[in-house]
């Protein structure tokens, strides 16, 4: 199957399978007295980004369905690599849990068998919960006012305009490639160490632009601290319907650069414990406070099953693989 045919179809199948599972109750304590401690949530990047802040919107909700604390803690550093080694590590009882997202496709596809672990086979998962499309960003001072005038400003920035990311290997560095690679433009990757400090760099005009999470630059954009060119996804953004998609604003047909959140677990957690924790996701996401609170964020709520997820990163894992070996992407 075509990688791009493998990325709609998975999408499909996330959204589909997870809707269906949305009326399963979930107890304050499920079979065997789990959970029995607080749940450690692991969010890989820094304080401020789109995993940390989908991670803090559901935590109270998650804790009340659970019956314990849900803790959410932050393990910046190597595009998640390292809280997702600490997850794997950790007992597979169901009390350590892992923020998946792009990220962790995009580093297996480029790293291959020199990554410490294996992207889908060391991870047990639980359920799809989101998935974002970028907004183009700038600085407020910068000259570039439409998409077509950030691309003019590219051509004429002696070595290359410069973009940030939350690090290296992820879904925001692969869409700047295959943007720049479309268009024949020279640009530099400047890679941070999560969500919050790549918006920094952009708030202090460090860089060129970047292809931002909305939950991570919302409030930059309604304070015009930041400007917003185009969306990323396939269609507008309900939030900010005067902005393009990159499709609608330049000649690329079919452009999309697409960001996702999941939850995993360490290998060989019980089946019974995965779907414990799996309805009561899905619980929080049919929330209509959370599923707004997360709308006005720019976020599409995917719940799925957990079979369906591990199928999809399968894809994912293969889509980017293919997209680095014609880019030549690279882990700096």
């Amino acid at each position: 199957m075509p990688a791009g045919e493998a990325r709609r179809t998975g999408r499909r199948g996330i959204l589909a399978v997870g809707l269906a599972g949305l009326s399963a109750p979930a107890l304050a304590q499920g079979a065997g007295g789990f959970p029995s401690r607080p749940i450690r949530m692991l969010v890989g990047f820094a304080p401020g980004g789109a995993t940390d802040i989908i991670a803090r919107t559901m935590q109270q909700s998650l804790s009340e369905q659970l019956g314990q604390p849900v803790l959410v803690e932050n393990r910046a550093g190597a595009s998640g690599m390292i809280a997702t080694q600490e997850m794997i590590r950790a007992a597979p009882d169901g009390h350590t849990l892992g923020w998946l997202v792009s990220a962790h496709a995009g580093i297996a596809a480029i790293q291959g068998r020199a990554m410490p672990y294996d992207a889908v086979r060391d991870i047990t998962p639980i359920t799809m919960v989101a998935q974002l499309p970028a907004v183009v960003a700038v600085p407020a001072a910068s000259p570039a006012r439409s998409l077509p005038g950030l691309i003019a400003l590219a051509r004429e920035t002696h070595g290359g305009l410069s973009y940030s990311t939350s690090g290296p290997g992820g879904w925001q560095q692969f869409g700047v490639v295959e943007f720049g690679r479309r268009l024949g433009l020279g640009l530099v990757h400047v890679p941070y160490r999560g969500g919050g400090p790549s918006v920094q760099a952009l708030l202090a005009g460090e860089v060129g632009f970047s292809f931002a999470t909305p939950p991570s630059v919302h409030a930059l954009l309604q304070a015009g601290s930041l400007r917003g060119l185009a969306v990323t996804g396939p269609d507008r953004s309900p939030e900010w319907p005067d902005l393009p998609t990159v499709a609608e604003a330049v000649p690329l047909p079919g452009f999309q650069a697409m960001d996702w959140y999941a939850l995993a677990g360490p290998p060989g957690l019980p089946a019974e414990r995965v779907e414990r924790l799996a309805a009561a996701v899905h619980a929080v996401l049919a929330q209509p406070e959370i599923a707004a609170r997360l709308r006005v964020l720019g976020t599409l709520v995917a719940p799925s099953s957990p079979a369906a997820l591990g199928r999809f990163i399968g894809a994912e894992v293969a889509r980017y693989a293919e997209l680095a070996q014609a880019t030549g992407i690279r882990l700096e």
